[in-house]
């Protein structure tokens, strides 16, 4: 039984509930970790002996490459190193997981990792985030000027309030979203959209920093965030949800194309408990286990029967999906909805 699943720009992982890793798609970069740069078409196990025989908790896909965290918090990662976002000091891809050294994240005990295209993220039990890979766009956070990021830091903190620790990390395109531990929320990267929610548009945000509302206040109540390419979905602890950024396809559900750089109430959502962000598309998952969708459909991602967009949130048709909707979870453009 899958618990969780993601997708790169055209790989596949999904975890099961027994700690297990299955891959599939393409492969050229060996991103499904399985030893080989050949394609598979159905899900094929990893080898338990790839992560020390250790179950895996967590799983992330960038564009290229793959990451997971095993049970007690060590971080593997595969497939394409360019942009040394495997955390290996060297540019070559690896076929198969390879262990980070965990004297460069200090020793922390992983519990959630994410993916940008070329950027990786590990989020500590402590509530600390280490970043390695690329900085084209700030999407690093480190503060460094520099493009790529060789070895993993320590994310920059000096704008967010003193003791800033995070709960939940979501990746887009060139950007990340995160929850704090005071229900805030927190980006940086790519934000020429206005994908950050801070109310200015930049190529580059970094140092990282809070998401406001059209009030320009720092976000408050925030249970959980998704990010695409260009815009971020936070989820309020009332179920309500806002957004910023792009909605050139809809993917905000405000019922218009427009662009916003602060965080804009998503009109008549209510209950709403989880979200995933695709590129241009966005799922929302409500406490009653209803899943509504909204955004760009040229690849059918909305699970509606069409490949006409969305500009606002509509219910996913009861019949398409079998079983209580639990999670969802969106790739560039794919949907999953996990039931039970």
């Amino acid at each position: 039984m899958p618990v969780d699943v993601c997708s790169g720009q055209q790989h596949t992982l999904a975890l099961s509930s027994n700690g297990r890793v299955f891959a599939w798609g393409k492969n050229g970069n060996g991103q499904l970790g399985l030893g080989d740069t050949r394609t598979r078409k159905t899900p094929v196990e990893l080898p338990s002996s790839a992560f020390d025989e250790a179950p895996i908790k967590a799983i992330a896909c960038g564009s290229l490459h793959s990451m997971a965290v095993t049970e007690d918090g060590a971080v593997y990662m595969w497939g394409n190193n360019d942009k040394y976002q495997l955390g290996q000091y060297n540019m070559r891809r690896q076929v198969s997981p390879v262990l980070l050294n965990d004297a460069y994240i200090m020793g922390c005990k992983a519990v959630e990792v994410a993916a940008t295209s070329y950027t990786s993220l590990v989020l500590c039990s402590e509530g600390t985030i280490y970043t390695v890979g690329d900085n084209a766009y700030g999407e690093a956070g480190q503060g460094a000027d520099t493009d790529v990021c060789k070895h993993p830091a320590a994310l920059d903190t000096s704008l967010l309030p003193a003791g800033t620790l995070f709960t939940h990390v979501s990746a887009g395109h060139h950007h990340f979203v995160a929850t704090t531990a005071a229900q805030g929320s927190v980006a940086w990267g790519h934000a020429s959209s206005g994908q950050c929610g801070m109310g200015t548009k930049h190529t580059q945000v970094d140092p990282p920093q809070a998401m406001v509302d059209s009030d320009r206040y720092p976000l408050a109540g925030v249970v959980a965030v998704c990010a695409g390419d260009d815009h971020s979905v936070a989820v309020m602890y009332d179920g309500s949800v806002m957004c910023t950024g792009s909605s050139m396809n809809g993917q905000c559900g405000w019922g218009n194309q427009g662009m916003q750089s602060v965080a804009v109430p998503v009109p008549d959502m209510q209950g709403v408990v989880g979200c995933a962000c695709g590129y241009d598309h966005t799922l929302l998952l409500t406490g009653d286990h209803a899943v509504y969708a909204s955004g760009d459909n040229d690849d059918g991602q909305l699970g509606d029967g069409t490949k006409l967009v969305n500009l606002s949130f509509e219910e996913v048709m009861v019949g398409t999906i079998v079983g209580v909707p639990q999670r969802v979870r969106a790739g560039e453009y794919c949907s999953f909805v996990m039931t039970e």
